[in-house]
């Protein structure tokens, strides 16, 4: 199993960043003889096109969706970026929505889309760049004909030219104290120096400069009139509309983008040559990280997807079935997790297969064990593991798994089509990862072959490395060295002491289908309320299958009651995790879902996915919380990774820390992250094993089963559970952390200094005071008006910094909107007088707007609402909010659909003049003031 990586590795990843139509019949080549392959439960229709300029074209027709999705996937990235100006890819992702000969108003697509409650987006990846956006099929049409503009006629305007470099370097400041950026970009810079992943991708103001002989503006235009040929763009288009009417309008506005017949770029030299491996790099990182890495430099075999060596093996090593490597490390408390990927194009031209692990304290002192522990395991695969048996599970667990496969939302299905598009025919763009073709014995050994101490780049991580080295335009230092012979012969050394076992066949997955309840119960429906329990059961009504959802919550007020308790809650949900984490892996590769969570009024227990074995798993897992232990070793362990998920969260992002001490302030009964930090010094096992004791004895269980479940099965599943845990003697009412009341006219401010990221982050929240959700939609419309006027002012105009935006927060059913600016070159009084200022003068923009745009985004705002759910998820996920709020009317939903229709034009007015500039509301502000600013003051209450 692929686990998930963690956020630090994820952090690595650098994403920068209809009217109807009446075209002519299209000059396309229809090709009707591809076949995508498909899951049999994707109900879409499907066509690929060529256009006339060389553009390759998925097109899908999806009737049960009112939303439209289109993503233009260019086979260019930040590998492409001149050396004389890094960055350069990611600032014309930039650019292109700042104004075309058509539509040179900055923003024009994204005001539209926002108007009709839509979203957009880019990202620029090493290899290629995104542009989606999603919107009403209504508006479609409109929508592309802005869209398509960028990649015919983008102004590149002087006067938006330098503003956006500073956006640029505003996310370049945000993201250079992120370990995941700088590991990224470290590894780059360890690497080949004549590879371009050693430059900076991002770009910041020194790097995107004119230079001599080099004009920046220059260059952008350059750089676009090169790479953005159609030849090598991907366009993808999810709607409503038949496919000849899609066909039409592909053609009409994307057949006039200009091909310069160029081949798709590609980097012609390896990422990580001879001479840069068998090294260690030490990493003295920005966060409390305590990690190793082994990355090890691999050719691109990507030829062989279809066989998946690379998946095989990486099943296998990444395994946390007992006796493998990632279990016995754990149990020895020398490793929290251990995980794995594979890229064969990591660098374009070659790849990288690559181990993660989480180390503790005392796998720390014994980094040497843990390195010798792997190489061990791999060996181990060599001799023994390479056996037909494996691929032919993972085989049949893939194959389940596309059979059952669930459609994804239109954005994200447009997205992902148009990018693998770049990597696939068309025919397997979606089936790719469930294709296993045939056992490749050869491809196997090969991709093992490359796993050695004489490949490997070992990476030492935590903030006390020993470093001799500043990494370019990032915090941190690092030291690179050679693995030595001495060191390969201690490991080896170690490894014959060691004793493996590879993973045992999956118990809990079975290729047989389950059967399907009848979708019966269409709205939630209480089988059982008396007593110190609630189950609720309904059926899908669109996607009843083999899978289901079950939450079992345990309601107490105990973990709330002190921040010790609110603490040893989030201890026992990192144990249980970690001693359950063989189950949790052998159900991931079932297919089956396994989570713990503690959300502050619950410890939840969630089985989702294929729910033939939700039985047999329910009953693991709660007789061993009914039986539970824990050791001090494992208290440790835990106790450790909650210390540092508390200092890392003070050097994350401003933007992020912001919102959370927000939703702090909010609540009535909350600690200030100081306290919670010294309440974890003086935690105790023994406290914890009494909080799990006080815990299962006084709750109220509570049980939400949505989908494939009859009545009998979950009131005999919960009967079983009932029967492990303790019967409390009282029954215990919901209980449900209070938030603080709002008071029409009072204010609340939160000041820090940060001491772990240099920008400053500055909130203000205007809150009313009424639970209303007449309220929550008027904010809701009144947010569609607002994001887009202050982001293209005070972002793109005046470049306050690169988070800049307004939304909505409702916190149990109080209303309120935000404003909110994370930047690296304005000082905090000032962004308090600019966004005050905003909104004075923002009034009479709202008075201006004709009421036809505010009806448009009512009408919008009740599509979304009233539309056909488009995925399992989707259809339960209002259904799931109300049950964890306690609403059990469930028709939240229903009852913000019926308060639209009490929005106009002057009650936003009203509603703006009263909550946003009077003192009908609470007004909330949050500041963070960054160590690029400590000596500067905080803006005034």
């Amino acid at each position: 199993m692929l686990k998930k990586l963690s956020v630090i590795v994820l952090g690595a990843v650098l994403v920068m960043g209809l009217q109807g139509c009446t075209a002519s019949q299209p000059d396309a080549e229809n090709r009707a003889a591809i076949v995508i392959q498909k899951s049999p439960k994707d109900t879409r229709q499907y066509a690929t096109l060529t256009l006339s300029n060389g553009m390759e074209v998925i097109l899908v027709e999806d009737t049960s969706s009112e939303i439209a999705a289109v993503s233009l996937a260019l086979g260019v990235g930040s590998f492409q970026n001149p050396e004389h100006q890094q960055g350069l890819a990611h600032y014309l992702e930039h650019m292109l929505f700042l104004g075309t000969e058509k539509y040179p108003d900055p923003n024009t697509l994204q005001q539209f889309i926002d108007h009709n409650s839509g979203s957009w987006n880019a990202y620029t990846a090493p290899d290629h760049t995104n542009y989606f956006f999603s919107l009403p099929a209504g508006k479609l049409d409109e929508a592309l004909d802005m869209f398509s503009d960028y990649f015919k006629a983008p102004r590149f305007d002087l006067e938006y030219s330098d503003k956006e470099r500073n956006a640029v370097n505003s996310e370049w400041s945000m993201g250079r104290s992120q370990d995941g950026r700088i590991i990224n970009y470290l590894n780059g810079v360890t690497g080949n120096p004549a590879h371009p992943a050693s430059q900076l991708a991002v770009g910041n103001l020194d790097t995107l400069s004119d230079k001599p002989g080099s004009v920046l503006n220059e260059d952008l235009v350059a750089f676009f009139e090169r790479y953005y040929s159609a030849n090598i763009m991907k366009l993808v288009m999810v709607s409503n509309k038949s496919l000849a009417e899609q066909t039409l309008l592909a053609t009409k506005h994307f057949s006039a983008i200009e091909n310069n017949n160029i081949d798709k770029p590609a980097v012609p030299v390896t990422g990580v040559t001879e001479a840069q491996m068998s090294k260690k790099i030490h990493y003295a990182s920005v966060m409390d990280l305590k990690m190793i890495m082994l990355r090890f430099p691999m050719p691109n075999n990507s030829e062989l997807w279809k066989n998946k060596p690379n998946e095989y093996v990486n099943s296998l090593l990444a395994s946390e079935e007992p006796g493998t490597v990632a279990q016995q490390l754990r149990e020895k408390n020398l490793v929290k997790s251990l995980y794995a990927q594979v890229d064969p194009v990591a660098y374009d031209y070659d790849g990288s297969f690559d181990v993660f692990v989480d180390l503790t304290d005392e796998g720390m002192t014994k980094r040497d064990e843990v390195i010798a522990a792997i190489f061990a395991y791999i060996e181990l695969i060599k001799r023994e593991g390479v056996d037909k048996k494996y691929f032919l599970e993972q085989k049949a667990i893939k194959e389940k798994k596309f059979a059952n496969l669930d459609m994804q939302q239109p954005l994200k299905t447009a997205i992902h089509l148009s990018s693998t598009l770049l990597q696939y025919n068309p025919e397997w763009v979606i089936s790719n990862p469930y294709v296993y073709s045939s056992f490749d014995e050869l491809a196997v050994n090969d991709v093992l072959s490359y796993l050695t101490p004489e490949r490997a780049r070992i990476w030492y991580i935590s903030q006390h490395e020993r470093v001799e080295k500043a990494i370019p335009y990032h915090e941190g230092g690092y030291a690179i060295e050679d693995i030595t012979r001495a060191d390969i012969a201690k490991w080896r050394s170690i490894a014959e002491t060691l004793t493996f076992n590879l993973p045992a066949e999956n118990d809990l997955f079975s290729k047989e289908a389950a059967i399907v309840e009848a979708s019966t119960i269409k709205s939630p429906t209480l089988l059982k309320g008396k007593g110190h329990s609630e189950i609720w059961l309904t059926h899908s009504d669109s996607y009843q299958d083999q899978k289901g959802t079950l939450e079992f919550l345990l309601n107490s007020d105990l973990g709330a009651s002190s921040v010790q308790n609110q603490m040893l809650a989030k201890i026992l949900v990192k144990v249980l995790t970690s001693q359950q984490l063989s189950l949790i892996d052998r159900a991931g590769q079932a297919g089956i879902g396994l989570d713990f969570g503690f959300n502050g009024n619950d410890l939840t227990v969630s089985l989702s996915l294929f729910n033939a074995k939700h039985d047999v798993l329910a009953l693991k897992v709660f007789k061993a919380l009914s039986q539970w232990d824990v050791s001090a070793e494992e208290f440790s362990k835990a106790l450790d990774s909650l210390r540092q998920d508390l200092d890392n969260r003070e050097k994350s992002a401003p933007y992020r820390q912001m919102f959370g001490l927000l939703s702090r302030e909010l609540l009535a009964n909350s600690w200030s992250r100081e306290a919670e930090k010294q309440a974890v010094e003086s935690l105790t096992r023994e406290q914890l094993v009494a909080f799990h004791k006080g815990l299962l004895s006084a709750n109220r269980l509570r049980v939400f089963a949505y989908g494939n479940y009859s009545e009998e099965r979950v009131l005999a599943i919960v009967s079983d559970v009932e029967a492990l845990l303790p019967q409390p003697n009282v029954d215990h009412a919901l209980f449900k952390r209070a938030i603080k009341t709002p008071v029409a006219g009072a204010s609340t401010h939160y000041k820090e200094a940060l001491t772990g990221h240099t920008d400053n982050a500055y909130v203000q929240l205007f809150i009313g005071t009424e639970k209303t959700y007449v309220g929550k939609a008027k904010i809701m419309t009144l947010n569609a008006l607002t994001r887009n006027a202050f982001f293209t002012q005070l972002r793109t105009n005046e470049q306050l910094g690169y988070v800049v935006g307004t939304a909505p927060k409702v916190v149990d059913q109080y209303p309120g909107l935000m404003f909110f600016v994370q930047s690296n070159n304005t000082e905090l009084p000032s962004v308090s007088k600019r966004i005050d200022r905003f909104r004075r003068e923002f009034l009479a923009e709202l008075d201006s707007i004709d009421e036809s745009v505010i009806e448009q985004i009512k009408r919008s705002q009740l599509e979304l609402l009233t539309k056909q759910p488009l995925d399992f998820g989707e259809e339960m996920k209002p259904l799931m909010a109300d049950f964890y709020d306690g609403r059990l009317t469930f028709d939240s939903k229903q009852q913000l659909i019926a308060a639209f229709e009490q929005v106009n034009k002057a009650s936003l007015i009203q509603l703006y003049r009263d909550l946003i500039l009077g003192n009908a509301g609470q007004k909330i502000v949050v500041q963070l003031k960054g160590t690029g600013f400590a000596d500067t003051a905080f803006a005034p209450n």
